[in-house]
């Protein structure tokens, strides 16, 4: 099959799963027609709906676009963006400030560019941190802009192009990216061949116990699993609970089939999990330092430190982390919890000097192949080269790898559309974005797939109860805690800092956000 017939065959695959979503997206109770599907675009570098006429006559300095985003940083990023800015002044006249946050800096960073009133015109949001940003005035509703300037957007993701939206305020466009993901345990493949286990048995966490009990034995140097701080937390990856958001006032998702908001510490499902962890941290399966250390667990399986990880799986779930090979085991089903198409959106700020420009360029973005290969992969011949072009799968130059690469950001997640690069040799399936697409339409959906939230009216307990959420929360989920000691302190503490407020609030917009259904 051509390249260019396979783009419209994985449009129209996005097109029919945004179809068979509607009607769930926050704050709107439209649903897409799916006739945009007929019309879907082959994948090319087309321009917003209005052309730069100044960049083409090179009349005016080119605007340059602040954007922050998440990922790991690079050594050669200055490489990378001068050739990126090349095509954006040609085609755009404008150029982009490219800033790349670890995961464990991008709040404080991006709160501080947001309050501080420094350049910044495209922001990497999620709904949590939107929520905030929009009601204290920091980002734009993007909802005209989008009209306007979104014509990659649009033919993309046609009506669901506003999904990510508060009561109608739209904080940003949605990336391309999985919706929902199966819980999982990564395991080392070369451990997992020289001790024969046999993973397909492996299908719950106790299944997992007998392993970690064996790799302990025998592998002393190695944690069976490793748990990091700065990761998202257990519950969210596990789909224990839908965390409505903020992790506090929850629904418990054992059934996937509950609307009623609970305090997370009466989640019967959750209280498992921490008891669960709390076994395994005090039999040595998990690593001492889980509730406080920032080294991941691709950290951690690149210096050999660890057998496996939890974690999420999808059709672009990497086969190696840290340049070593992963098995997975799935631990549950396909799930899609709330607010699951406002995980990975831009935004664009109030500081941004003209947000039509920024838009431009973010809907540029959803066309270009060419600069989304050389943010992702770098350049060809010196970053990556074609394995079998036919397929587009690329992988690495004669004499480097990971660990001499100076660049290799593997940013696809994390970029507006990713289904624009190549696929990596070894690391995904030639057919990956195929998959990904039929992926998106399959799993169970949460009651509150797709509901946000405005936290505005519990502002002041909101953050009180956060802050207790710090105290308790990381230690419990990495079992570093007894459970049956501080479960109970946690609840207490949330009830004393306004949990009750929370979740009649969250109720009372709940309620109304199905009955709109």
């Amino acid at each position: 099959m051509k390249k260019n017939e396979k783009n419209v065959k994985k449009v129209c695959f996005l097109m029919l799963s945004m179809a068979l979503a509607a009607g769930v997206m926050t704050g709107c109770n439209g649903s897409s027609s799916g006739n945009e599907a007929s019309q879907a675009p082959e994948k090319s570098p087309v321009t917003s709906s209005e052309t730069p006429a100044d960049g083409a006559a090179g009349t005016q300095e080119p605007y340059v676009v602040t954007m922050l985003t998440q990922g790991e940083q690079q050594e050669d990023l200055p490489r990378i963006m001068e050739k990126v800015n090349e095509i954006l002044v040609r085609d755009l006249n404008m150029k982009l400030n490219l800033i790349v946050s670890p995961y464990g800096s991008l709040n404080q960073q991006r709160q501080l560019m947001l309050t501080s009133g420094e350049p910044l015109d495209l922001v990497y949001l999620d709904a949590s941190s939107a929520i905030g940003f929009m009601n204290n005035g920091q980002i734009l509703d993007l909802s005209d802009l989008i009209d306007q300037y979104g014509t990659n957007i649009k033919k993309y993701w046609g009506e669901e192009a506003k999904s990510a939206n508060i009561g109608g305020f739209v904080f940003g466009v949605p990336n391309l990216n999985e919706v929902g993901n199966i819980p999982a345990i990564g395991m080392r493949k070369d451990m997992v061949e020289k001790y024969q286990i046999d993973v397909e048995s492996i299908k719950s966490l106790e299944d997992l116990e007998p392993v970690l009990a064996m790799i302990k034995e025998n592998e002393p140097t190695m944690s069976p699993v490793h748990i990091c701080a700065d990761q998202p937390p257990i519950s969210r990856q596990l789909g224990v609970i839908d965390q409505m958001i903020d992790g506090i006032a929850v629904l418990d998702n054992s059934g996937m089939d509950s609307t009623t908001i609970i305090p997370v510490t009466q989640s019967k499902a959750y209280r498992e999990k921490c008891e669960l962890f709390h076994r395994w941290y005090e039999a040595g399966y998990i690593n001492p330092d889980a509730a406080t250390t920032t080294v991941q667990f691709e950290s951690a399986f690149k210096a050999g430190s660890t057998f496996s990880a939890i974690m999420v799986w999808h059709p672009m779930s990497p086969k190696q982390f840290g340049g070593v090979d992963m098995v997975y085991a799935f631990l549950g089903e396909h799930h899609a919890m709330s607010g699951a198409t406002g995980n990975a959106d831009y935004g664009i700020a109030v500081n941004a000097k003209d947000p039509a420009k920024a838009m431009q360029l973010l809907d540029y973005l959803y066309g270009s192949e060419e600069v989304a290969q050389l943010l992702n992969w770098g350049e060809e011949g010196i970053d990556w080269v074609y394995v079998d072009k036919e397929a587009n799968v690329v992988g690495w130059p004669e004499g480097v790898d990971s660990n001499n690469a100076t660049y290799h950001a593997q940013m696809a997640w994390a970029l507006p559309n990713q289904f624009m690069s190549s696929s990596w040799d070894g690391v995904y399936d030639p057919d990956v974005f195929d998959q990904m697409l039929k992926f998106n339409q399959e799993g169970i959906r949460s009651k509150a797939f797709g509901f946000t939230y405005n936290t505005k009216p519990v502002e002041n307990e909101l953050t009180a109860l956060k802050n207790v959420q710090e105290k308790y929360s990381i230690s419990l989920e990495t079992g570093a805690v007894d459970p049956e000691e501080y479960l109970a302190q946690y609840e207490n503490e949330l009830k004393q800092a306004g949990i009750d407020k929370l979740i009649g609030e969250k109720q009372k917009q709940f309620d109304a956000w199905l009955a709109e259904k």
